[in-house]
This record gives structure tokens, C-alpha cells and sequence, in this order.
């Protein structure tokens, strides 16, 4: 298998380095990639590197477009949430170039890469998102609180489009104490606020869409997906046992069928295609309920090898009109991962 992939953005990311290393299980496959840091860790470790503006950016497609014609790939593979939008409405383009862009269409992708969007779609088709309410300033966010809780219970907040676990928090129950040790936490390493805070951190006017939804105690899984045009072509679900930063860094694969059915259900009906990752949680009456789709990589995805699965490489073998050798039957359930970090190191 010989091929020029190009990834556009991300090269920072964290997942990036295990991505590569799946990628890399192919000998001949050249990677390029991309990253708005210019000392991206990535740029040591691929075999190309470019420094990329803004995925907001008015001409961001474009920019992307050269940089694939200036590398000669024959596949580009998005793996950041924010380029999802402005590449998914350029594929054609980038087809009349002869270049495979692999990423969801636009109607399908505006709803999964939405939480908002996502749970009204789940609502209005007859399937069950958590409890949830839509605002967009400080008075809507603490009534949806109050209306949440009636009784004092935990709620959550988090931002409809997000990246990672920015804007993300827990409000506690109105009987619990917060207590916080700065002697023994790390900075930053809170998600718990009391709801008499919330007037003093935020301003009235969001600036965004947040959901408040209830609080799901259970146990949380991740799901790896490789689709076809709306197709599951397998499915890997994976417990999240040790999250560090909304990072999961230690789970097991096992199967869930109900988790399974409701991948088949909205990966489906939204038509997504190549790689979807989807988070689902146990709520208090132990049913399995959504929490987001990722419908590109996830940062975990390279673990899915430890289960006999090389997606990344998958989704090459997909853009390229090729067999994908991943299959159902051939997941290794069971199977047990940790994750650790390394380094990668820039001259002076």
C-alpha cells in the first residue's frame, strides 16, 4: 500500500502520535501534516510539515487544497473538529482535483458536531438524548439549572460546539460541599462549581450556545466507528476507566449491544462517513444514554490496535476505494489499555 495522506490540521493534537503510529503500520505510507503552532510535536515526527492558518478562516479550504497539490496526497484526512465544517463543504472540489477528502457530508456532520443540533434531532426521530435545554445567556443557563434540579441534583454544562473538555462543568447537588485544597490540586484540575458561582465566572450575555443537561453517574464507554455513506462497517466500544483532561488514558474493549444499536441507529440516519467516534454514559437508572458524536478520529483511536484494528489505516484504505480489513468479527473484546506520553525535541 503506497500513498500521500495528508492531515491539515492537528499535528499538536494528542492523539496525533498514536494516529501516525497506526498510520505508519503501512511502509509506504508518506504522512504531511499540519498545525497553526509552528513547534507543533507532530512537525518532528511526520514526514512533512506546514503551518496552517486558522480553520475559520475565509480561505482555509483553499489554503488546504494547495497545500495537497504542493505535497502531491492523494488523501486528505481531517482530524480536528473545528476544520469538519469548511473542509466537509469542499469535497467536490477537492474530487475535481483528484484528491480524496474524507469527511461526513454537511447536513449529517451540522447535527453530529452540534450537541444541541444532535439532541433535537434525537428528540424530534423518537430516540432518547439525556434531559437537556439550549441558552444562550446567564439568566436562561441558572433557570435551566433550577429546572434541572428541582430537588437539588447535580446538572452539567457544556458549550453545543466544544473542543475537548473547555467549557465543560459540574454543578453540584444542593446538599454537597465543595471543597478544594490547593495544596494538593492542580491548577485548573476542577470541573465543580456551586450555582451561586456561576454569576460571578460568566457574563450575562454567553457569547455561545451551552447545553444543561442532567448528570449521568454511570459508567461511560467510547465507540470507534468506520462508516460507509451512513453504513457501519464495525464498531468498537471501549470502557473510559481514567480520563486525564477528557483524555482517556486506560479502558478495556467490551461489547455493549445496546450501545451498538444506537451507533447502527444515528450513524445511519445522520449518513456519516469514514471515522466517527461517539461517547455514551450510563444515567441513574443505569440505561445507556448519548453524550456526544466526534465524527473524525478519535484522540484514543490508536489504542483500537490492542483489539486487532488499525482504523486510521482503515480510513486511508476507504478513501482510497480499497477493502477495509477491519471487521465486526475480528475485534479482540477483552482486551485491556493504558496510555503514556513521550517526547519529541526541536533544535535550537
Amino acid at each position: 500500500m503506497k500513498a500521500t495522506l495528508l492531515i491539515p490540521s492537528g499535528a499538536g493534537a494528542p492523539g496525533f502520535a498514536g494516529i501516525l503510529h497506526c498510520l505508519k503500520q503501512a511502509p509506504g505510507i508518506r504522512v504531511i501534516a499540519g498545525d497553526i503552532n509552528n513547534q507543533a510535536y507532530g512537525r518532528q515526527l511526520a514526514d512533512g510539515f506546514f503551518q496552517t492558518p486558522p480553520s475559520d478562516h475565509q480561505e482555509y479550504s483553499e489554503f488546504i487544497l494547495a497545500k495537497a497539490l504542493e505535497h502531491e496526497a492523494s488523501v486528505v484526512l481531517p482530524i480536528t473538529t473545528r476544520e469538519l465544517d469548511p473542509l466537509s463543504e469542499s469535497v467536490a472540489h477537492f474530487s475535481s482535483h483528484g484528491i480524496k477528502l474524507l469527511v461526513s457530508p454537511p447536513q449529517g456532520l451540522r447535527i453530529a458536531n452540534n450537541k444541541a443540533r444532535l439532541y433535537e434531532y434525537m428528540e424530534g426521530s423518537g430516540q432518547k438524548p439525556p434531559v437537556f435545554r439550549v441558552v444562550r445567556t446567564l439568566g436562561a443557563l441558572m433557570h435551566a439549572i433550577n429546572e434541572l434540579s428541582p430537588r437539588g441534583e447535580r446538572v452539567i454544562f457544556k458549550p453545543a460546539c466544544g473542543n475537548g473538555s473547555v467549557g465543560f462543568g459540574i454543578i453540584l447537588g444542593a446538599h454537597e460541599a465543595l471543597h478544594r485544597n490547593v495544596l494538593h490540586e492542580k491548577p485548573g484540575s476542577g470541573f465543580y462549581y456551586r450555582r451561586e458561582e456561576l454569576p460571578h465566572l460568566l457574563p450575562d450575555d454567553l457569547g455561545m450556545e451551552l447545553v444543561v443537561c442532567e448528570y449521568l453517574p454511570g459508567a461511560e464507554y467510547s465507540v470507534d466507528v468506520m462508516a460507509e455513506h451512513g453504513r457501519v462497517l464495525y464498531a468498537i466500544t471501549r470502557s473510559r476507566d481514567k480520563m486525564v483532561n477528557g483524555i482517556s488514558v486506560k479502558g478495556t474493549f467490551i461489547r455493549r449491544d445496546d450501545i451498538l444499536e444506537m451507533v447502527h441507529r444515528l450513524v445511519g440516519s445522520l449518513g456519516l462517513h469514514g471515522p466517527v467516534g461517539l461517547q455514551f454514559r450510563e444515567n441513574g437508572q443505569g440505561e445507556m444514554t448519548i453524550l456526544e458524536i466526534n465524527p473524525r478520529l478519535q484522540g484514543t483511536v490508536s489504542s483500537c490496535l490492542g483489539a486487532g484494528i488499525n482504523v486510521p489505516l482503515d480510513a486511508l484504505r476507504l478513501a482510497l476505494d480499497e477493502p477495509v480489513a477491519g471487521r465486526q468479527e475480528l475485534v479482540q473484546w477483552g482486551v485491556g489499555f493504558v496510555r503514556y506520553w513521550s517526547e519529541a525535541f526541536f533544535s535550537p
